[in-house]
């Protein structure tokens, strides 16, 4: 892009308006000087806009919050910013670059994924939100999203790739979370039987009026439409007026 911007400053200098009249120029030495003068200004007026440029996307690259990068399809650092450098624990854009001499084994955790990456850039020249998971300095496994765009010589030929990365492992954890916890109530849910509506019950019996019409007793109604179970005892009052001498013996 600063190249770019460098090629349009330039062309200005072709349009020079002095070069139509090169030899009525040259015959009058007054007009050669203030020709060359104004020749040295327009250069040093380039010169100027060049360095502002420069200057410009230097303090993007330095201040960006988001890695920024350069690398060889062989796995080299060309470049790098101190945001990217923090992203994988380094102490500096210079320590990442002089230690790392092999993207595909010393980053990525499935070197696959590096292939697919390098793959997608060969077939299409960009790729946007390229997710993965990397090694930062520690050992430690970081999950990264990754734009970039393959940059070719005029004849076609790969020079290098240069993109954008961010760390997005808290939003990859939350989104893990997030589906542990779906699931999780999907299984919950999956098991839970309700009752529900009015159930028809004899007021003496207590057995219970099922979907069939047919009187059941009350726990195998409910044994079968929930996931509730019984495990029967005798109540007090029954067992006084049922078992009257085990009552008295148990319970006096």
């Amino acid at each position: 892009m600063l190249y770019q911007h460098a090629s349009v400053i330039t062309d200005s200098i072709d349009d020079d308006p002095f070069e139509s009249h090169t030899d009525k120029i040259a015959e009058n030495p007054e007009i050669t000087d203030c020709a060359s003068e104004i020749k040295i200004y327009k250069l040093r007026h380039v010169e100027e806009e060049l360095r502002r440029a420069e200057e410009k996307y230097r303090n993007i690259f330095n201040y960006a919050v988001e890695g920024i990068f350069q690398t060889t399809p062989d796995g080299y650092f060309i470049s790098a910013n101190p945001a990217l450098a923090d992203i994988f624990g380094y102490n500096s854009p210079e320590e990442m670059m002089e230690t790392i001499n092999n993207i595909d084994t010393q980053l990525y955790v499935d070197p696959e994924y590096r292939a697919k990456f390098t793959s997608l850039l060969r077939e299409n020249n960009t790729t946007q939100q390229f997710t993965t998971q990397c090694y930062r300095k520690d050992g430690s496994i970081i999950w990264v999203s990754i734009s970039a765009r393959a940059v070719r010589d005029e004849e076609g030929n790969m020079l290098y790739y240069e993109g954008f990365l961010q760390d997005v492992t808290g939003q990859k954890k939350a989104e893990e979370e997030k589906e542990r916890l779906i699931q999780a109530l999907q299984e919950a849910l999956s098991q839970v039987k309700t009752l529900h509506g009015l159930l028809p019950i004899c007021a003496s019996c207590k057995k219970i009026k099922n979907d069939k019409g047919y009187w059941e007793q009350i726990e195998v109604y409910i044994r079968e439409h929930s996931e509730a179970d019984f495990s029967h005892g005798i109540c007090p009052e029954c067992a006084e007026k049922l078992y009257p001498e085990y009552y008295k013996k148990r319970f006096r």
